[in-house]
């Protein structure tokens, strides 16, 4: 199967400023992007802090699906909790992929939950990311969607900032993951 994407057809806010490898580095707000959203999140069922608490302000449909799972289950490392555009719902076949449908969600937008880390903490000398949960869960949640939907994957330096993770480690194992076809974006702050 083959995608052709344009970026005209999604809302990008910022610019283009390097391309590592396979991954553009842009500017602007995750929160702005319309495609694959990928934030890292903790097994514990807690979003309170980083990118996770910014999309869980923005769109609580989000967080409802996260601790819904993590009450009923429990969540494991590499998994993903998946929240998509109920505008969507009926344009590609990836009910199996997505625990919710909401209103909150533009169109073209689905947020991946993913577990990274199995707890959280400040302790600036451990490091809480999980870089097999990283590998996995683009391998098994993001190219699942991108294939099927042909949607650009945007991503914040996922377990860098409060997990303490090495984001060279982390892009490496995102760009092999995930087909050469699907167009990769790390959004960093402005």
């Amino acid at each position: 199967m083959s995608y052709t994407w344009s970026v005209t057809a999604f809302t990008i806010k910022g610019t283009i400023t390097v391309r590592m490898g396979r991954i553009k580095r842009i500017t602007g707000n995750l929160l702005e992007c319309c495609g694959i959203l990928v934030h890292g999140c903790n097994c514990r069922g807690v979003m309170g802090a980083g990118v996770a608490a910014a999309l869980r302000a923005r769109w609580p449909a989000i967080y409802d699906a996260y601790r819904e799972k993590f009450l009923r289950e429990g969540l494991m490392l590499g998994e993903g909790v998946v929240v998509a555009s109920a505008a969507d719902k009926h344009r590609w076949p990836i009910d199996a992929e997505v625990h919710t449908w909401s209103q909150q969600l533009p169109s073209a937008t689905m947020v991946v939950n993913m577990m990274t880390q199995e707890d959280y903490g400040r302790n600036p000398s451990r490091v809480y990311v999980d870089y097999e949960a990283i590998s996995h869960g683009f391998e098994n949640v993001v190219k699942p969607l991108a294939q099927k939907t042909g949607l650009p994957v945007y991503f914040p330096k996922i377990g860098c900032g409060l997990a303490n993770g090495n984001w060279q480690e982390v892009g490496k194992r995102i760009e092999g993951a995930l087909p050469l076809d699907v167009p990769l974006f790390l959004v960093e702050l402005e």
